[in-house]
């Protein structure tokens, strides 16, 4: 069975790869699915192949004639498998791994998406400690920043990679519900410079659920060979909390700071970009969110309320934009799967798309480039729905209950919820 990309893209085109070079295949499980996939698809462009492994031949004492065999070969596609992951995402890499080819092009890291949210184990740790470290990770879940922090390192996957060779990440074991932790982990590795492009594959589906990641927060992340609508999701987090009395956004909730489950939120989405208006606070919420891979904008104007943070924002949206997607930094129920809904309605003629809940509409809201220049005029302590209305809008019905946090007893709410959430009621 041939592996195709829900776009139509062959899986060769969407790694990048070109007639003529040398493709090492490196990582954890998913790197033999996805070299008899690449030989299939070779195959079929009329390509001549060859595909082996380092598996008990690159030794040290046996590497250099192994090494030279290969970089003599004149193939069309010449994949190389490295030695096994015994299962795990990570692999123990002894001093002399890992032996590159002279001749490889192109380094493909595999990483199973399997391991978030695992606690590691023995067999997942090896080689690890000159990356992380071991006592503050694991009797924690492996979340994604972990995961993309040992992809990027370079005492990692990319140690002994020569200079010129170029480096594509594939998350495997994308399945639906991975999806959101793949991108975001797909945002870190990009943001970080060492991969030009990650690839998101269930390699086991009968049809590859798979995207093509480029890009840097910079300059939006490009989703696919053709960007579709590319929305800038926007996270308002310049408030004072009067009522409240601190900072509602600096409170913990699972374990992590208020703000940054909308920020989860926002990455694991198909946004092209995420930025948070900060306002009040803004160094104590800078810090709070410090190596997230977002954009920050302060609004010095924030003591007028949430007008100014609209504009704000508004008025620094790229131009490749084609919507905004507003949140709030105080709803920690949002899911990347809602934000999803939202983004799949951006097309021509629907100018805002709101979420639903019982009958009434607001945010998280994703508003179309006919309502900038609405959205620059608001003043005050409004948002986005003082322009509900006055436009060709839809409702997608929210996932979520629309708790927010304002006032002590409603954060008591939303910590309750909270509890009985994680335990699966």
């Amino acid at each position: 069975m041939s592996c195709k990309l829900e776009t139509g893209l062959e899986l060769v085109t969407a790694l990048g790869i070109r007639k003529g070079e040398c493709v090492l295949l490196v990582g954890s499980k998913g790197k033999t699915t996805l070299a008899r996939n690449l030989v299939s698809a070779a195959q079929r462009l009329g390509w001549t192949t060859l595909s082996t492994t380092t598996n008990n031949l690159f030794a040290p004492e046996q590497g250099s004639a192994t090494l030279a065999m290969i970089n003599n070969l004149q193939l069309d596609l010449v994949l190389v498998e490295m030695d096994g992951s015994r299962q795990g995402l990570f692999k123990d890499l002894s001093d002399y791994e890992p032996v590159i080819p002279p001749k490889t092009t192109l380094l493909v890291m595999v990483a199973g998406l399997g391991v978030v949210g695992q606690l590691l184990d023995d067999a997942d740790v090896c080689g690890l400690e000159p990356v992380v470290d071991l006592g503050s990770v694991s009797s924690v879940p492996v979340d994604p920043a972990l995961v993309a922090t040992v992809l990027a390192h370079s005492q990692g996957r990319l140690k002994g990679c020569p200079p010129g060779v170029r480096a594509v990440a594939v998350l495997a074991q994308a399945t639906p519900k991975r999806v959101p932790a793949g991108r975001e982990i797909a945002r870190r590795l990009l943001d970080a410079g060492c991969f030009e492009r990650v690839l998101l594959l269930d390699l086991h589906a009968t049809t590859v659920a798979g995207k093509v990641w480029r890009g840097s927060v910079a300059d939006g992340f490009q989703v696919g060979p053709v960007p579709g609508p590319r929305v800038a999701a926007v996270i308002l987090a310049a408030g004072q909390s009067r009522r409240l009395g601190q900072n509602k956004l600096l409170l913990p909730l699972g374990g992590r700071p208020l703000i940054a489950h909308a920020v989860t939120a926002a990455l694991g989405s198909r946004a092209a970009a995420v930025s948070v208006v900060l306002g009040a606070a803004a160094d104590e919420v800078r810090a709070a969110l410090v190596g997230q891979p977002v954009g920050f904008l302060e609004n010095p104007d924030w003591p007028e309320g949430q007008a100014a943070s609209v504009r704000a924002a508004v008025a620094e949206l790229p131009a490749w934009s084609t919507g905004v997607l507003f949140l709030t930094g105080d709803m920690p129920f949002v899911t990347s799967a809602h934000l999803d809904r939202l983004l799949e309605r951006c097309r021509p003629g629907v100018a805002v798309v709101w979420s639903g809940y019982d009958g009434d509409r607001g945010v998280p809201a994703l508003f179309g480039p006919e309502t900038y220049a609405a959205l620059q005029q608001l003043h005050g302590d409004v948002g986005g729905r003082a322009l509900a209305g006055q436009y060709l809008e839809e409702v997608v019905p929210a996932d979520f209950p629309p708790l927010d946090v304002d006032t002590a007893e409603g954060y008591q709410r939303v910590r309750r919820w909270w509890v009985l959430h994680a335990a699966g009621a």
